[in-house]
């Protein structure tokens, strides 16, 4: 499509953004454990196999490829040199992909208090093993329940008694995880059953983003939760999020009866306010697991 000036500006200057966050998550290094006595070196100890580290480190990194895949997205090599263009909404899905694993990251790191880290990173956990189970039963009795495997697959050798059988030892199994994620916050000494369960229900997209705008003036102020909203709105093909946030430009010589025809276009600067949202929740992310991966100062300086 064609852009105007103002547009191609921003979408140039949008485009460097990307170059250069890109160079620089390629410097991000998550292969060195917690320093001792750190924050999150000492939540660690109290989440076995569901370390904070391990989760930042793997949010920020689909996060960061999130945005990886944006520039693949709008950059293309032609004759050695990188033209730009953007076409449909597929942006605006990379975006809120990377908002939304990012966001719980620093969801989890935002908390003061040790043992609200560890029920933020337990509570999704519990969140994440629901969903789990709700799948694997969708693969095994189609969401309408009421079309065997057998029927589904009429070429497997199982039959639908062993599928049961299968899907009963993986529903065993994501119960004891979640049974473990229970025992882990009560071996805290400082988060109940009730806390956990009371925190799961509480880790959805809305309370997260809502929870990082509390915390964040510049995510308040950025909206982060309504610029969510619209790239999940432009994701499902909502036409609320179409008219809203698309630009139209109307097709000369088109107007018929009094109806005319509009081309719709990705509006640019909607396309770089809201990837400047993701890119700024990724480095905040990374600040903030930073600054809790920094070990405490046992021996303060004297004042005085």
């Amino acid at each position: 499509m064609n852009l105007k000036d103002e547009d191609s500006e921003i979408f140039t200057k949008f485009a460097k953004l990307i170059q250069n966050r890109l160079k620089r998550y390629s410097e991000v290094d998550f292969t060195n454990p917690a320093p001792r006595n750190s924050p999150v070196f000492g939540d660690d100890k109290y989440l076995a196999g569901f370390p904070i580290s391990l989760y930042v480190a793997h949010q920020a990194t689909v996060a960061m490829e999130n945005i990886a895949s944006l520039w693949d997205l709008i950059a293309h090599e032609r004759d050695g040199k990188v033209h730009l263009s953007v076409r449909g909404q597929g942006a605006f899905s990379i975006i809120r992909s990377s908002i939304e694993a990012s966001a719980q990251a620093y969801w989890v790191l935002i908390p003061t208090l040790r043992w609200d880290r560890i029920k933020r990173r337990l509570a999704l956990r519990v969140d994440e093993n629901k969903h789990e189970a709700s799948a694997l039963s969708v693969w095994a009795h189609g969401a309408s329940r009421n079309r065997s495997y057998s029927e589904y697959m009429p070429d497997t050798a199982l039959s639908d008694n062993e599928v049961q059988e299968t899907l009963n030892a993986d529903l065993e199994k994501i119960d004891a995880k979640r049974a473990r994620s229970y025992e882990l916050a009560a071996a805290t000494g400082h988060i109940t059953e009730e806390d956990l369960n009371k925190a799961s229900k509480q880790c959805g997209w809305v309370a997260v983003l809502g929870d990082i705008e509390s915390y964040s003036n510049e995510f308040s102020s950025l909206r982060l939760q309504a610029i969510w909203r619209t790239c999940a709105g432009l994701s499902h093909g909502k036409q609320w999020a179409q008219l809203a946030y698309l630009d139209y430009d109307q097709i000369p010589e088109s107007s018929q009866n009094g109806v005319s025809t509009y081309a719709i276009s990705p509006s640019i600067p909607r396309l770089a306010e809201y990837g400047l949202a993701a890119i700024k929740l990724i480095d905040a992310l990374l600040e903030l697991y930073q600054f809790r991966t920094t070990p405490y100062n046992r021996h303060p300086p004297v004042l005085g």
